[in-house]
């Protein structure tokens, strides 16, 4: 064998041991970096486990933004967060979260407030007031004759002004769970700051005063017909309900009703007089009348005899929520809380309270598009 020969064979045998090491290389290269170290990349989350995070170290720092940012590097070692801490810039209700994930909890206040669910818009504010044109009344045409002027109409325009409101959610969570860095309790803390919001926000579309720093909410919206049941619910006062807005040319572009637990019940058990039920089937496909119903329990029931409530009717597309899209945050472990009328100690519980701070405002663009019924009796 020549010294050629040997070295051909030898290169043949070192290629074919180091076949599968080079192949096992190829198939893991893009874990590794330039200088065959491992690289670490940004896991995927959840939406919105980010913000619970960036809450929590927040608590642990005591509202400290420096050794916030110490504290999630050994917590969780998450770039994306360290980073958004790093940025973190004080705010009259905390430290505001990065945009980024203020906005993941946007799908996530849609699944659990019914006034988003039934399918009122949402739209984002740039800045603290909107103003939104609204046609109020319509051009009009008309037959004429030869030689005959014709007479001259135009569209009439309003306008629909939102100004963001501070909407304030206080969560009490463990500490216990603050100082967890596991997936479950961020997720347990993201929960209880979105339903906070969530629960907060539908009684305000739905019942507020429009005072002082409070949104104006649908049954105390000028142009929105009140209607006093004092009986009740059938079939009847329902269809007389859909009846009227279609008379008033409403666009029924999200059609739907809200009501409460009790009053799902009472529609629920409606019966014909030869007892077959009126509504079950279809409200078991979450329909009633052929449009969508959603449930909350914000809509109040009265202590009075006949225990009074109320019911929701329109075109959702026509309610509006404007959205400043970014949360401030803050926690205290020293805070005090009211339960039930009590004052209750964060301290002596070993909670923090997590303040969670978003701005946004509602408003009716077209208030005709809507009925509320009033005094309908549950007992």
């Amino acid at each position: 064998m020549t010294l050629e020969e040997l070295k051909a064979l030898m290169k043949e045998t070192v290629q074919a041991e180091l076949a599968p090491v080079l192949e096992t290389q190829r198939k893991y290269a893009h874990l590794l970096d330039g200088n065959g170290q491992q690289q670490t990349q940004p896991k995927e989350l959840e939406p919105g486990i980010r913000l619970a995070r960036f809450a929590k170290v927040m608590a642990l720092a005591k509202n400290d933004v420096e050794r916030a940012a110490k504290i999630a590097k050994t917590m969780y070692d998450d770039p994306v967060l360290i980073k958004a801490l790093g940025e973190g810039t004080p705010n009259d209700g905390g430290y505001l979260v990065p945009e980024g994930f203020s906005q993941e909890i946007i799908p996530l206040l849609q699944a659990q407030a019914v006034i988003r669910k039934i399918g009122a818009r949402v739209v984002p504010m740039s800045g603290n007031v909107m103003n939104m044109p609204r046609q109020t009344a319509a051009s009009m045409a008309s037959y004429i004759g030869e030689n005959t002027d014709i007479q001259v109409s135009q569209p009439a325009f309003g306008n629909l002004k939102l100004s963001a409101k501070k909407l304030a959610a206080l969560v009490p969570i463990s500490n216990d769970l603050i100082r967890d860095a596991s997936t479950q309790a961020d997720q347990f803390v993201r929960d209880d700051i979105i339903t906070a919001l969530a629960l907060k926000g539908d009684w305000a579309a739905l019942y507020g005063t429009g005072t002082g720093d409070e949104p104006l909410g649908l049954k105390n919206t000028p142009d929105v017909e009140i209607r006093s049941v004092g009986a009740a619910i059938d079939g009847d006062i329902l269809a007389s309900v859909v009846g009227t807005l279609m008379q008033a040319n409403v666009a029924f572009l999200r059609p739907g009703w809200i009501f409460n637990g009790i009053m799902w019940s009472k529609i629920y058990n409606l019966k014909t007089a030869t007892g077959q039920y009126l509504f079950r089937e279809e409200m078991n496909q979450g329909k009633l009348l052929g449009y969508p119903y959603q449930v909350s329990n914000q809509i109040p029931v009265a202590n009075d005899a006949n225990k009074t409530t109320d019911v929701f009717f329109g075109d959702w597309a026509e309610f509006m929520i404007g959205e400043n899209m970014r949360i401030a945050v803050d926690a205290s472990t020293e805070a005090a809380y009211v339960v039930g009328g009590n004052l209750v100690s964060a301290y002596s519980l070993d909670q923090t309270i997590i303040r969670a701070i978003e701005r946004h405002d509602f408003g009716a663009r077209q208030p005709k598009a809507f009925i509320v019924l009033t005094d309908v009796y549950t007992a």
